[in-house]
């Protein structure tokens, strides 16, 4: 089984100040305790679990609204001087380190 598309958008995230978007404290712990059920899972009732995808890698047009984000980065879409679009830069998130430090922790040392 392969889990995909798994995440949530935090409430008013568009609103935010780039670092407190990038500092995604909600979004990592949901996705390390929908991890480790997923271990448990794995090891407890032996389901054959061979990937699990967050959603999304990148904070998208989801539904033609960028105001919702799931990303594990940021992308800057501010206007720029005399009203012309943000340069679209990504920003990791704390959600993508952490996420990256569960497999590193749980997945690769099994």
């Amino acid at each position: 089984m392969v889990i995909a598309e798994f995440g949530f958008q935090i409430l008013g995230e568009a609103d935010k100040t780039l670092d407190e978007q990038r500092y995604d404290l909600d979004r990592s712990l949901y996705y390390q305790d929908f991890l480790r059920e997923v271990l448990k899972s794995i090891w407890l009732d032996n389901v054959n679990v061979i990937g699990a995808l967050a959603w999304t890698a990148v904070d998208d047009n989801e539904f033609g609204d960028v105001t919702q984000r799931f990303g594990l980065q940021t992308v800057n879409r501010t206007l720029g001087l005399n009203g012309t679009t943000g340069d679209f830069a990504r920003h990791y998130k704390r959600s993508f380190f952490d996420y990256v430090d569960f497999f590193h922790k749980y997945v690769a040392a099994s």
